[in-house]
Protein backbone atom coordinates (compact mmCIF):
# COMPACT_ATOMS: atom_id res chain seq x y z
CA UNK A 1 0.00 0.00 0.00
CA UNK A 2 1.26 3.69 -0.97
CA UNK A 3 1.30 6.33 1.40
CA UNK A 4 -0.17 9.41 0.91
CA UNK A 5 3.25 12.14 0.62
CA UNK A 6 3.22 14.79 3.05
CA UNK A 7 2.49 18.00 0.85
CA UNK A 8 -0.50 16.25 -0.44
CA UNK A 9 -1.48 15.66 3.60
CA UNK A 10 -0.25 19.71 4.90
CA UNK A 11 -2.52 20.53 1.72
CA UNK A 12 -5.40 18.28 2.66
CA UNK A 13 -5.13 20.01 6.73
CA UNK A 14 -4.98 23.38 5.09
CA UNK A 15 -8.53 22.52 2.75
CA UNK A 16 -6.21 23.39 -0.59
CA UNK A 17 -7.16 19.76 -2.24
CA UNK A 18 -9.81 19.64 -4.54
CA UNK A 19 -13.54 17.71 -4.03
CA UNK A 20 -11.42 14.37 -5.77
CA UNK A 21 -8.58 14.55 -4.18
CA UNK A 22 -10.01 15.48 -0.52
CA UNK A 23 -12.28 12.42 -1.06
CA UNK A 24 -9.12 9.97 -1.77
CA UNK A 25 -7.19 11.47 0.96
CA UNK A 26 -10.16 10.57 3.46
CA UNK A 27 -10.96 7.29 2.44
CA UNK A 28 -6.74 5.88 2.06
CA UNK A 29 -7.14 7.80 5.69
CA UNK A 30 -9.95 5.55 6.78
CA UNK A 31 -7.69 2.65 6.18
CA UNK A 32 -4.17 3.66 6.95
CA UNK A 33 -2.81 4.15 10.48
CA UNK A 34 0.42 5.19 9.40
CA UNK A 35 -0.32 8.33 7.22
CA UNK A 36 -3.62 9.01 9.97
CA UNK A 37 -0.36 9.41 12.65
CA UNK A 38 1.37 11.15 10.10
CA UNK A 39 -1.44 13.91 9.99
CA UNK A 40 -2.43 14.11 13.49
CA UNK A 41 1.64 14.92 13.91
CA UNK A 42 0.98 17.79 11.38
CA UNK A 43 -2.08 18.97 13.29
CA UNK A 44 0.01 18.74 16.68
CA UNK A 45 2.88 20.78 15.05
CA UNK A 46 0.27 23.31 13.54
CA UNK A 47 -1.36 23.55 16.68
CA UNK A 48 1.72 24.40 18.51
CA UNK A 49 3.06 27.16 16.11
CA UNK A 50 -0.21 28.60 16.17
CA UNK A 51 0.43 28.95 20.20
CA UNK A 52 3.92 30.10 20.13
CA UNK A 53 4.34 34.27 21.05
CA UNK A 54 5.16 36.60 18.43
CA UNK A 55 8.26 38.17 20.02
CA UNK A 56 10.45 40.73 18.53
CA UNK A 57 14.48 40.62 19.34
CA UNK A 58 15.79 43.43 21.96
CA UNK A 59 16.39 47.23 20.49
CA UNK A 60 19.83 46.54 21.22
CA UNK A 61 20.17 43.38 19.96
CA UNK A 62 22.55 43.62 17.11
CA UNK A 63 25.23 45.44 19.83
CA UNK A 64 24.60 42.77 22.05
CA UNK A 65 25.45 39.83 19.66
CA UNK A 66 28.60 42.22 18.62
CA UNK A 67 29.54 43.00 21.96
CA UNK A 68 29.71 38.87 22.63
CA UNK A 69 32.16 38.25 19.59
CA UNK A 70 36.05 38.00 20.77
CA UNK A 71 37.81 41.35 19.05
CA UNK A 72 40.36 39.33 18.12
CA UNK A 73 38.46 37.23 15.66
CA UNK A 74 36.80 40.05 13.84
CA UNK A 75 38.51 41.50 10.86
CA UNK A 76 39.30 45.29 9.96
CA UNK A 77 39.82 46.48 6.57
CA UNK A 78 43.45 46.89 5.36
CA UNK A 79 46.13 49.59 6.43
CA UNK A 80 48.47 50.97 4.01
CA UNK A 81 50.39 53.62 6.75
CA UNK A 82 47.97 55.17 8.86
CA UNK A 83 45.36 54.61 6.14
CA UNK A 84 42.84 52.53 6.39
CA UNK A 85 41.78 51.12 3.34
CA UNK A 86 37.94 49.67 2.40
CA UNK A 87 38.04 46.47 0.19
CA UNK A 88 35.95 47.99 -2.06
CA UNK A 89 38.64 50.74 -2.76
CA UNK A 90 41.50 47.85 -3.53
CA UNK A 91 38.82 45.98 -5.79
CA UNK A 92 38.25 49.08 -8.42
CA UNK A 93 42.47 49.35 -8.24
CA UNK A 94 42.82 45.58 -9.06
CA UNK A 95 39.75 46.02 -11.99
CA UNK A 96 41.81 49.27 -13.24
CA UNK A 97 45.20 47.89 -12.99
CA UNK A 98 43.74 44.27 -14.42
CA UNK A 99 41.75 46.69 -17.50
CA UNK A 100 45.24 48.18 -18.11
CA UNK A 101 47.41 44.88 -18.60
CA UNK A 102 44.98 43.52 -20.90
CA UNK A 103 44.46 46.64 -22.21
CA UNK A 104 48.21 46.58 -22.99
CA UNK A 105 48.96 42.88 -23.58
CA UNK A 106 45.97 42.43 -26.57
CA UNK A 107 47.98 44.95 -28.12
CA UNK A 108 51.29 42.84 -28.22
CA UNK A 109 49.40 39.54 -28.64
CA UNK A 110 48.46 39.94 -32.60
CA UNK A 111 51.86 40.29 -33.56
CA UNK A 112 53.04 37.15 -31.72
CA UNK A 113 53.27 34.20 -34.37
CA UNK A 114 51.41 31.58 -31.91
CA UNK A 115 48.04 33.91 -32.03
CA UNK A 116 47.80 33.18 -36.11
CA UNK A 117 47.54 29.86 -34.89
CA UNK A 118 44.66 30.62 -32.75
CA UNK A 119 42.53 31.88 -35.14
CA UNK A 120 41.67 28.88 -36.56
CA UNK A 121 39.46 27.89 -33.82
CA UNK A 122 36.34 30.12 -34.70
CA UNK A 123 35.75 30.92 -30.89
CA UNK A 124 39.49 32.49 -30.73
CA UNK A 125 38.59 34.41 -34.32
CA UNK A 126 34.84 36.01 -32.50
CA UNK A 127 36.46 37.34 -29.65
CA UNK A 128 39.66 38.62 -30.82
CA UNK A 129 43.13 39.68 -29.75
CA UNK A 130 41.39 41.78 -26.24
CA UNK A 131 38.78 38.52 -25.43
CA UNK A 132 41.92 35.87 -25.98
CA UNK A 133 44.39 38.49 -23.90
CA UNK A 134 41.30 39.09 -20.87
CA UNK A 135 40.82 35.06 -21.12
CA UNK A 136 44.98 34.59 -20.98
CA UNK A 137 45.31 36.84 -17.61
CA UNK A 138 42.79 35.29 -16.46
CA UNK A 139 44.01 31.71 -17.09
CA UNK A 140 47.32 32.82 -15.22
CA UNK A 141 45.74 35.01 -12.63
CA UNK A 142 43.63 31.88 -11.53
CA UNK A 143 46.76 29.84 -11.60
CA UNK A 144 48.76 31.49 -9.81
CA UNK A 145 46.20 32.01 -7.08
CA UNK A 146 45.86 28.10 -7.05
CA UNK A 147 49.56 27.89 -6.94
CA UNK A 148 49.76 30.66 -3.79
CA UNK A 149 46.62 29.61 -2.15
CA UNK A 150 47.75 26.66 0.31
CA UNK A 151 51.27 28.55 1.91
CA UNK A 152 48.54 31.01 2.19
CA UNK A 153 45.84 28.89 4.27
CA UNK A 154 48.96 27.36 6.07
CA UNK A 155 50.36 30.96 7.12
CA UNK A 156 46.91 31.98 8.34
CA UNK A 157 46.95 28.38 10.50
CA UNK A 158 49.86 28.89 11.82
CA UNK A 159 48.97 32.43 12.90
CA UNK A 160 45.78 31.36 14.41
CA UNK A 161 47.74 28.60 16.23
CA UNK A 162 49.95 31.68 17.58
CA UNK A 163 47.32 33.62 18.56
CA UNK A 164 46.04 30.57 20.79
CA UNK A 165 48.74 30.26 22.63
Amino acid sequence: MSHIPQHQLIDFHYGELNAAESREVREHLANCEACRADLAALETIGKTLYTLEDSSPPANGFEQLMNRIPTSEMISAPQIGRLQVAPYFLLLIAIIFSASIIGIFHQNIAALSYFEWFHQFAVVDKIGSLGFSAILLSSIGVLLTAAIAPVLILEMRQRRNIQRL
